[in-house]
């Protein structure tokens, strides 16, 4: 069942008072959308370019996107976010991430990513049916890997084995991570993601590179709700904005290698 709101997710993780008070907000929130003021000093390498396969209807997952390039930019001073679907307003603000976000084809979405700065981060999303055709076009020139997040259950692993056989044949040669989202503890992630590998291999012919999980990060959850960015909140306590900056990391070293 496709979720419809942010909260279909995070009243597992969120006590319901404070859910209440984040839905309060009324829908003309401004567009996730801000610049930084300020620009660390930029990354060294290559920037990374990463396409989530994700739709407008899993906002979980479009809020860790953008939580994603957030964690690029604090490396490069600024990142952006290509979308070929309008974003919820109800999706975090994240400090140096820039977002071109309306419906377009896969082969719009392959000409925006072909006209961006080329020493910026980029994180495009695309939805798991239309993937295999925005990778079978110019699109894969300007994409390093593509990132499948997969919920942290059996039944997510299915889901994602599932989207792997659709693409299978337009990911010849690509990096393909898996990201696992919510797991519980490391052990449970790295098992899943074991299991992933080893099915992904042996059904479709595909090597998956396990990322770095995100883990079930109540920091992380309480920060989407509200519509804020966790690396604004963050304390040095999140496990889930660390995991982000190490996924940022483990792109940016898969790119310059």
């Amino acid at each position: 069942m496709a979720r419809k709101n942010l909260g279909d997710v995070l009243h597992y993780f969120i006590p319901e008072d404070e859910q209440s008070e984040a839905r309060a907000r009324t829908d003309d929130s401004p567009e996730a959308e801000a610049l930084a003021s300020a620009e660390p000093p930029p990354g060294e390498g290559p920037p990374p370019r990463v396409c989530i396969a994700t739709g407008p209807e899993r906002l979980l997952w479009c809020a860790l996107a953008l939580e994603l390039a957030g964690a690029l930019a604090a490396e490069r001073g600024s990142a952006r976010v290509e979308a070929p679907f309008r974003l919820s307003p109800l999706l975090p603000v994240v400090p140096g991430v820039r977002i071109a976000a309306l419906e377009r084809s896969p082969g719009e979405l392959a000409g925006a990513l072909a006209a961006g700065e080329i020493e910026e981060p980029v994180v495009a999303l695309e939805r798991p049916d239309r993937l295999a055709q925005l990778l079978s076009g110019p699109a894969r020139t300007f994409l390093d890997g593509i990132l499948i997040p997969v919920d942290a259950s059996a039944a997510g692993v299915a889901r994602a084995l599932r989207v792997l056989r659709e693409i299978a044949p337009a990911l010849a040669g690509a990096r393909v991570l898996a990201w696992l989202v919510g797991g519980r503890t490391a052990l449970e992630a790295t098992e899943l993601g074991e299991r992933l590998v080893g099915a992904a291999r042996r059904q479709h012919g595909i090597d998956v590179e396990v990322a770095p999980a995100l883990p079930s990060d109540p920091a992380l959850f309480r920060a989407l709700l509200h519509g804020e960015s966790v690396h604004v909140r963050d304390d040095g306590t999140s496990a889930g904005a660390r995991e982000l900056r190490a996924l940022s990391r483990r792109l940016a070293l898969g790119r310059a290698a």
